[in-house]
């Protein structure tokens, strides 16, 4: 009768290479992957953006605190907004295309940009 010999358990040369190794690269890739979830949610400040202006002179004090910016809504507005609509508007083929459908998703909802991207869109 012929005699099977198992290999010893628990020794790391029964391990085989390539199983070493995919272990090593998918502990390596979620280290990776959860020091960036890390860096975006503890990386900086939550509150919103406030701007605060004080004016002291001998006998009075003004603070004022600037909220945030309004949203573009319509050509002129805002600079980026403004180059894809003329990209949108002017560039004959694909380009044109994905110009109209970056100011369509860049746009803020409701506004001109966005109006102006979907009419061109079709």
């Amino acid at each position: 009768m012929a005699r099977i010999t198992l290999p010893k358990l628990g020794s790391v040369e029964d391990v085989p290479t390539w199983a070493a190794i995919t272990v090593v690269v998918i502990l390596t890739v979620g280290a990776l992957f959860g020091l960036a979830i890390w860096q975006g949610l503890f990386d900086g400040d939550s509150s919103p953006a406030t701007t605060t202006t004080t004016t002291s002179t001998t006998t009075t004090s003004t603070s004022t605190t600037i909220g945030p910016a309004r949203e573009p809504f319509t050509y002129g507005d805002d600079p980026f907004l403004d180059e894809l609509w003329d990209e949108c508007e002017n560039s004959p083929g694909q380009s044109g295309m994905d110009a109209c459908f970056d100011l369509f998703f860049e746009s803020p909802v409701g506004s001109d940009y966005e109006a102006f991207a979907e009419e061109m869109l079709g």
